[in-house]
């Protein structure tokens, strides 16, 4: 049965790694959508960002750009999506844990996740209430129990 399952795996890989020559990259459609780009690279806003200390950059983030409870959500679901969530919830890394990051963080590993939906569930949450500030410094491991 083993054999039967990897002889299987193999040939759906050798099969859609054979139609991978089949994409190519069309040149004059790159080059016309990089002249209709916009240049940020002079912007002093991305650059005084990059350039500044961490709690100039956390002050910057809560007054004009991206807030604590954002950041948290995209990076919940790139940790989601990329497989990380299970083991290190840095989505409540980023929020705050109030205390018991080692708690939080341990029981993410024991559960490894709860089984891989608490980052999906964590970032939803923290899109559906974005006003709210209830998840940072939440020592609870469902932050969106109440």
């Amino acid at each position: 049965m083993k054999s039967l399952f990897l002889l299987t795996l193999l040939s759906i890989s050798i099969v859609s790694v054979s139609f991978a020559g089949n994409y190519r990259l069309n040149d004059s459609k790159f080059e016309a959508a990089f002249e209709h780009s916009i240049d940020i690279s002079n912007d002093q806003t991305v650059a005084s960002f990059f350039n500044s200390s961490a709690s100039e950059a956390s002050l910057m983030m809560s007054e004009g750009g991206m807030d604590k409870q954002t950041l948290a959500a995209i990076v919940a679901f790139a940790e989601w999506f990329l497989g990380v969530g299970i083991l290190i919830p840095i989505h409540r890394l980023v929020l705050g844990c109030g205390g018991s990051e080692i708690k939080v963080v341990a029981l993410y590993c024991i559960t490894l996740g709860g089984c891989g939906l608490l980052p999906l569930i964590d970032g939803i949450m923290l899109i559906i209430d974005a006003g709210g500030t209830q998840y940072i410094d939440n020592p609870k491991y469902l932050m969106w129990i109440n």
